[in-house]
């Protein structure tokens, strides 16, 4: 069992395992990568502009997937990278 501060104030949107789940991916302003077994920040994915409101991880893990706070578009992001992949709608 272990305890990963995201952010000592804010609360998150969403977060989610890894397909691996070695990794958590977390939502509050943009999302982060962190390392499950040591607690540390890996990756942070961005540019991201708009709040992070909702995140899943794709069926094969390579990809991460979000949506912003007003949900008007869907962000795909490369897992491995944390490199901006593709946008969907808007």
């Amino acid at each position: 069992m272990r305890s990963i501060e995201v952010h000592p104030v804010f609360n998150l949107m969403a977060m989610t395992f890894t397909a691996d789940g070695k990794g958590l991916i977390t939502c509050r302003r943009h999302p982060v990568l962190w390392d499950v077994e040591t607690g540390h920040l890996i990756r942070h994915f961005g540019p991201f502009t708009e709040l992070c409101q909702s995140v899943d991880v794709s069926p094969d893990g390579l990809y991460a997937v979000t949506t912003a706070s007003d949900v008007s578009e869907v962000r795909i992001w490369e897992i491995a990278t944390g490199r901006f992949h593709r946008r969907l709608g808007r």
